[in-house]
């Protein structure tokens, strides 16, 4: 509550809203996408030097090798919706034809059943079982053999984009990167005011323990 005080008197902008979102407990990773392809996927490691770990992240199902081209209709509904606020000839150029570097920010994790179900085989064979779902993911996407990390069926997250692409909003950012495939949680929304916030975080804590992944709560 004092941040915003302070936050109101630097802007003479009255209107302040929040993005919040579950924060998935998993491991971060980047993916950069040149010219709509998939060339490289990079842990933050220390954060200057990651590890390239591109061989692994191919493995993931929900992840595109290669970015969607979303149809005439959607690109025109997006422009539609966010004329006021967007470059809308750079965001058409950006989506339609995907040219150049584009970089995703997410998180790679296990779900709760994929986990359940991967320390059920270790087991069966003799391996010691995972202690939880994040060691599962972060393992998994370091190791060298990429059979390893496609048997333990990983998902990914996404929660950044870093794109020319004429936006201006986090709220824009999500929706676009929902247009080119790239896979979120669901559990995203616009609060206008700290109270909303909260109640949001009442509402996830409710279901935390039902949800079909563990987070490290809501950001």
């Amino acid at each position: 509550k004092a941040w915003l005080i302070r936050i109101k008197k630097l802007t003479s902008t009255a209107d302040i809203a929040f993005d919040v979102e579950v924060k998935m407990d998993g491991l971060a990773l980047s993916l950069v996408y040149q010219d709509g392809l998939l060339v490289q996927a990079a842990t933050r490691g220390d954060g200057f030097v990651g590890e390239d770990v591109t061989h692994n992240a191919r493995t993931i199902e929900s992840l595109p090798m290669r970015l969607r081209i979303p149809t005439e209709k959607e690109v025109k509904a997006f422009i539609k919706k966010y004329q006021s606020s967007i470059d809308a000839t750079t965001f058409e150029r950006f989506i339609t034809r995907q040219q150049g570097r584009i970089e995703i920010r997410g998180e790679v994790y296990m779900t709760r059943k994929n986990f359940e179900s991967l320390n059920k085989l270790m087991v069966a064979r003799g391996d010691a079982p995972l202690a939880n779902p994040r060691n599962g993911s972060a393992g998994a996407i370091r190791q060298l053999d990429p059979k390893i990390a496609a048997e333990r069926k990983l998902s990914f997250c996404r929660w950044q984009m870093l794109a020319e692409a004429g936006l201006t909003t986090y709220e824009q950012e999500h929706e676009a990167m929902s247009l080119l495939g790239i896979p979120g949680s669901g559990l995203v929304r616009i609060c206008q005011s700290l109270e909303e916030v909260e109640v949001f975080m009442q509402e996830i804590g409710q279901k935390r323990e039902k949800l079909p992944f563990q987070i490290d709560g809501i950001v």
